[in-house]
């Protein structure tokens, strides 16, 4: 199945078998690294206030950036300051349709973590739940890596990151 029609499919029935699907797809494209931070993209053209460049720059990053919640709330805001509505409805909307993927992958528990593309989707998930990491660990489990954040409240969110760590190893 292409990209383009996993998103799709997606988008028109968001589930988890259709964010997971489109989650592989993501991951298979040219552009797709666990590493990238949208934040860091478009750091010094948010602070300079320049959103047209904040836009390009973001949207250089797809669609391997494509289930970035961060990525669409960045863009939302960028839209929003140039007075943009259409755009920054959707984007939002994509920022929310995108992290309620997420959260369908699992809840959070050792037994069943989150899926997440990047270490910064797993600061946007936990932002999203209201929660502030302390304490980040990676945990190998049997034939599993897991990312554990020990957040203020005491509280623990695991989040599956195993197929990050082997892309990050090529």
């Amino acid at each position: 199945m292409t990209l383009n029609d996993a998103a799709y499919q997606y988008w028109s029935q968001p589930n988890r078998e259709h964010f997971m699907v489109l989650r592989e797809a993501v991951m298979a494209s040219a552009n797709y690294s666990p590493t990238i931070s949208p934040n860091e993209v478009a750091s010094a053209a948010f602070s300079k206030g320049d959103y047209p460049t904040v836009i390009k720059q973001l949207r250089s990053l797809l669609p391997g950036a494509l289930l970035s919640p961060g990525l669409h709330n960045l863009l939302a805001i960028a839209y929003n300051e140039l007075g943009d509505k259409d755009n920054t409805l959707r984007e939002a909307h994509f920022a929310k349709t995108v992290m309620d993927g997420i959260l369908m992958t699992g809840d959070g528990s050792r037994e069943q973590p989150y899926y997440v593309l990047s270490v910064q989707d797993e600061y946007d998930v936990l932002g999203y739940l209201g929660k502030n990491s302390q304490r980040q660990t990676l945990v190998h489990d049997q034939d599993q890596n897991l990312d554990l954040h020990i957040c203020d409240d005491e509280s623990w969110v695991w989040f599956e990151v195993s197929s990050l760590i082997v892309l990050e190893g090529n």
